[in-house]
């Protein structure tokens, strides 16, 4: 107490907030002394039973320290959801094609249409249809209180959506317009969201999806243009989607937005416009599991592993090396977190 005097202390006690808060209730006739006096009793109770069960109980077992990092569940609703891996594969096979940006846009109008839990917000992303037009029509279509703009604030917008999600009565979805800003809500995301279910002990059931943009080429500053993918896969309690087609964008998404963990999913700026392949999208609702990567192109010289933007760049690269006969096996991983691994192995 060296720092603090004791003339200090008493200054500050009489500006105690709940202290305050007891004197306003008492003072608006809302509670009597007696009882704000019970509660505080009743909290006390609470947190004394708490910490006697904590002393008292058994150290737990080494093998069981991981168990509630990933709850690997999904809503009920996600079952009824077609299970797709390939835009080739039998009913998902289709002409109908897409960009990422509108079958992102479609992925979130069928949630708002099918299930009235999911909502979504972020900056700009209402009447404007967000900063790349992801969300244009949304807020016209199914109303505000299905997708509205978010203050300046990325900390509020990821900290209500994990809040929102704990009631288990929300889904929400939302969105971050640059991954360069997710910075600003580094509490919520990497001690909050991707923990909560750790710290609770198992019983956070229900996750936040953020969607985000990656990329630059943009001629936007520095901190406009970064591509953090790398940064988020190494924090233990997040699931990371990094879709580079839009038929990968439109499952990927419904999958998060069922998933009771936690899911970053990662939207490259100048992938919105259009995909040299995998724009052939079903109307249908449908979800591709996390984990499962894609063999994009069977080889038998080298193997070549990359996601997003990049995977199209290493698309045509492959396709000029098969003209200097080298033979390129390229996997999309659509989820860096978790990781398909033995695809890579087997390759």
């Amino acid at each position: 107490k060296t720092y603090r005097s004791d003339e200090e202390e008493a200054i500050w006690t009489k500006q105690d907030c709940v202290e305050k808060y007891k004197r306003e209730l008492v003072g608006a006739g809302v509670m009597t002394e007696d009882e704000i006096q019970k509660v505080v009793d009743d909290i006390q109770a609470e947190i004394d039973e708490a910490v006697q069960f904590a002393w008292k109980s058994p150290e737990p077992p080494v093998e069981t320290m991981l168990d509630d990092v990933y709850a690997k569940t999904f809503d009920p609703e996600y079952e009824k959801l077609k299970k797709y891996s390939h835009f080739t594969e039998g009913e998902a096979a289709t002409e109908r094609k897409l960009s990422i940006k509108d079958a992102i846009n479609e992925t979130l109008a069928q949630a708002f249409e099918n299930d009235p839990r999911v909502i979504s917000w972020g900056e700009d992303v209402g009447p404007y249809g967000g900063a790349f037009g992801v969300t244009a029509g949304l807020t016209e279509k199914y109303g505000v209180e299905k997708n509205f703009d978010a203050p300046l604030s990325e900390g509020a917008i990821v900290g209500f959506g994990l809040g929102a999600a704990m009631t288990r009565h929300i889904i929400p979805v939302v969105e971050i317009m640059y991954n360069d800003f997710l910075a600003q809500a580094e509490d919520q995301v990497q001690n909050q969201a991707a923990k909560a279910r750790y710290m609770y002990g198992g019983k956070a059931k229900r996750a936040v999806t953020v969607r985000t943009t990656i990329g630059g080429g943009k001629g936007y500053s520095c901190q406009h243009g970064q591509e953090l993918v790398s940064k988020y896969s190494n924090m233990p309690g997040l699931y990371v989607c990094v879709p580079a087609t839009p038929f990968d964008a439109k499952g990927l998404l419904n999958t998060a937005i069922y998933s009771e963990d936690p899911v970053i999913f990662f939207e490259h700026q100048l992938l919105y416009g259009g995909a040299i392949f995998g724009a052939n999208v079903p109307e249908e609702r449908y979800a591709i599991p996390f984990g499962q990567a894609s063999i994009v192109r069977e080889g038998e010289d080298v193997t070549v592993w990359a996601y997003s933007r990049m995977l199209h760049v290493a698309f045509n690269a492959a396709r000029r090396l098969e003209r200097q006969g080298i033979s390129v096996e390229l996997i999309d991983p659509r989820t860096t977190v978790p990781l398909d691994i033995d695809t890579i192995v087997e390759s």
